[in-house]
């Protein structure tokens, strides 16, 4: 995929970034090429884009460069790209550059027309590749570009095609670069397929046996396809050009069209031995999206299996991760990205990533991109709105929260109505999983790792609450065997809570009630614990830090063939405070600041807002983010949702309960009718057309 980089100062990077962002989770390339355009002055702007796209995002990069430096300043370019970790370039001669008198080498030697080499600089790609190769031996992997209908330069004439003279002289340059180290070769865009087939087939009687991926342009509106083609000469079959003609006041009916075409093209490539296709995108995702779709190449029961449960590509040698950025791919490469060596296997100290601040990894303020947050949300004045909205995305209504940049995973349809219930009574969900017991590695929910293999997690849940509720859910948590369910709570102070606690305490065998109070709130009465001494909030907490060790908990695990067991997912204590941070910021820099600026206005509308603001900071100044796991991943009745439950009755009036009673009965009712029509559909398939 290759986005129409244009970038030349920090904000203009980061529309590309965020741009790109956008377009990879819609098309998933293999990988994203950036241009290189000759009016930059600092190439600082380019590789920040592209470190932050491998990095962050997660997207592997081919760098665009090109000969339009002196070879000094391509030697810099080359080491910040490896410094940046970029490992991918397309070495390129480039367009001809606006170059001033004097600027031109002129003891360069020949050169082709309408291109003059910088001084001190290099005449063509093959120079470049062999100045990649000369200073970073086979660290770069290496492509360089190929042109069906030979390149423009080339040419006799601007209105006739070129000569079978300028066909060879072009294709031995390529080889040429091919020999001097290229990996790969990507061609120019081309609208007859039988174009590439044959000048594939060319190549191959020169010898060049490097992959040669075929470049494409969609026709997306009518204007740009007549400058590209006036740009790059391609050959069009005259029922396009003449189709195109009659639409080309219509946007809409040209790009339905130019998906029809890009189908039928890509189509016949694929046919005949080609596995790759390099789409120009020209930073518009609907079209490449389109075709991709019409093609099924985006079916998930086309894809291969996920190598591990997390979405998003592992990096090399990772194996496993912290379940807490689940949902925020980006985040936690961004936080990661300096890592050296990954945890491999097991997870051992995860303290590295607090080194990383909030402000130090680029998609913590820019995710917010160009979505109508106010549309998505509304404007929730009260923490029932705000619960609201964790509901509506629990049953897929709308697509993210500040903590979920993607819909929920096919998995947790198992357990969606619990989620939206306990959502709905102020348990605020932004991760979750259910238990799986010894399930396939091939199964189309649950499995990863390939086939062969056994799966296996325990059940999951992570929230915000408010302290009351926190509470009295640990009460109940205490209450049960040891063990059981694991939790670890903390607020944005810095106040926490893990399971642990409870056996610290237990060892101690005093008498009396325990009262946890929270500042600026009411005690609560843990009634259900056995009972203990009184102590303060401010005490419990102190004998808490105490006493808490680091604990890791593998929370999905498989066993696979001739492997040792793999473990990808866990629930780490010192991930989790360093997730705690962005957890609670993204209440303040996500959602509330969607509403301030409006709020500072006056007027109607900012009386909403302010109330919105002041409900979402009181969230994040005093309610807890909780993660709990079911141990018990065995036992058939286990079921973490019980002691939600529990706490959640206790909470209900009479006539709330004699509500949700009837709701469960309305509920039920409905199932049965669909079971009972479904019946009666298999009844009358069943029976034969004699009867």
């Amino acid at each position: 995929m290759e986005p129409l980089a244009t970038a030349q100062t920090t904000e203009d990077a980061d529309k590309v970034i965020q741009r790109i962002a956008e377009m990879g989770e819609a098309l998933q390339p293999t990988f994203v090429s950036l241009t290189w355009r000759s009016a930059y002055k600092d190439e600082d702007v380019w590789l920040k884009i592209g470190s932050i796209v491998q990095k962050q995002l997660g997207i592997a990069v081919l760098l665009h460069l090109t000969c339009h430096l002196p070879r000094e300043d391509l030697v810099r370019v080359l080491r910040k790209a490896r410094e940046a970790g970029i490992r991918n370039v397309l070495a390129l001669r480039g367009d001809a550059p606006h170059v001033t008198a004097g600027a031109a080498n002129a003891s360069a030697g020949p050169q082709q027309p309408g291109w003059r080499a910088v001084k001190n600089g290099f005449r063509n790609a093959i120079e470049l590749v062999h100045l990649i190769r000369a200073e970073h031996g086979d660290y770069f992997c290496v492509g360089v570009a190929g042109y069906p209908e030979v390149h423009t330069s080339s040419w006799n004439s601007p209105v006739l095609p070129p000569s079978a003279q300028a066909r060879e002289q072009d294709l031995i340059r390529l080889k040429d670069k091919v020999d001097a180290g290229a990996d790969f070769v990507i061609t120019q865009f081309f609208y007859e397929v039988d174009v590439f087939f044959k000048f594939r087939e060319r190549c191959q009687d020169l010898g060049i046996n490097v992959p040669i991926i075929p470049g494409y342009a969609p026709i997306q509106n009518y204007s740009s396809f007549q400058r590209f083609k006036s740009w790059v000469r391609p050959q069009v079959p005259a029922q396009i050009e003449t189709k195109l003609n009659e639409i080309k006041d219509d946007d809409e009916r040209v790009q339905a069209y130019g998906v029809e075409v890009g189908v039928e093209q890509i189509r016949a490539l694929l046919r005949r031995d080609v596995h790759a296709v390099h789409f120009f995108t020209l930073n518009l995702a609907s079209a490449v999206t389109s075709i991709l779709q019409r093609l099924r190449l985006r079916d998930t029961s086309l894809t291969q299996p996920r190598q591990l449960p997390w979405r998003g590509l592992a990096r090399e040698q990772e194996e496993v991760r912290p379940i807490f950025w689940a949902h925020r791919h980006s985040s936690y490469l961004s936080r990661t990205s300096a890592w050296s060596e990954f945890p491999n296997g097991r997870w051992g100290d995860a303290r590295s990533a607090a080194t990383f601040e909030l402000g130090d990894y680029y998609l913590a303020s820019k995710e917010r991109s160009n979505i109508d947050l106010r549309e998505l949300w509304g404007v929730p004045t009260s923490p029932a709105d705000v619960a609201a909205v964790f509901v509506r995305y629990m049953r897929g209504e709308i697509a993210q929260l500040p903590w979920c940049d993607q819909q929920l995973a096919a998995e947790t349809e198992t357990i969606s109505e619990e989620l939206c219930w306990i959502n709905r009574n102020g348990f605020l969900t932004i991760n979750s999983q259910p238990k799986v017991n010894g399930v396939s590695s091939s199964s189309a929910r649950y499995g990863w790792g390939g086939d062969g293999g056994v799966c296996f997690q325990k059940a999951y849940v992570e929230f915000f609450c408010s302290p009351e509720m926190w509470f009295k859910l640990r009460s109940c948590i205490d209450a049960l065997p040891p063990g059981r369910l694991s939790y670890h709570a903390v607020n944005v102070a810095g106040d926490e809570f893990l399971d642990s606690d409870l056996r610290h305490r237990e060892e101690k065998d005093h008498e009396g009630a325990v009262v946890a109070a929270h500042s600026d709130t009411s005690p609560v009465l843990a009634s259900d614990v056995p009972a203990r001494r009184k102590v303060s909030f401010a005490d419990e907490l102190v004998e808490a830090k105490a006493a808490r060790p680091g604990r890791v908990n593998a929370v999905t695990w498989g066993v696979f063939p001739g492997r040792e067991i793999i473990q990808p997912t866990v629930v780490d204590t010192e991930s989790f405070r360093v997730w705690k941070a962005e957890a609670f910021e993204l209440w303040l820099s996500q959602w509330a600041a969607t509403y301030e600026e409006s709020a500072e206005g006056g007027g109607m509308t900012s009386d909403r807002d302010a109330q919105a603001v002041r409900v979402l900071r009181s969230i994040h100044d005093t309610w807890f983010l909780v993660n709990i796991v079911d141990n018990d991943y065995v036992n058939e009745e286990s079921n973490i949702f019980e002691v939600f439950k529990t706490v959640i009755l206790d909470e209900m009036s009479a006539k709330e309960l004699r509500s949700r009673v009837d709701s469960l009965e309305r509920e039920n009712a409905h199932l049965y009718r669909e079971l009972l029509r479904a019946r009666s559909q298999v009844d009358a398939l069943s029976k034969s057309p004699e009867e």
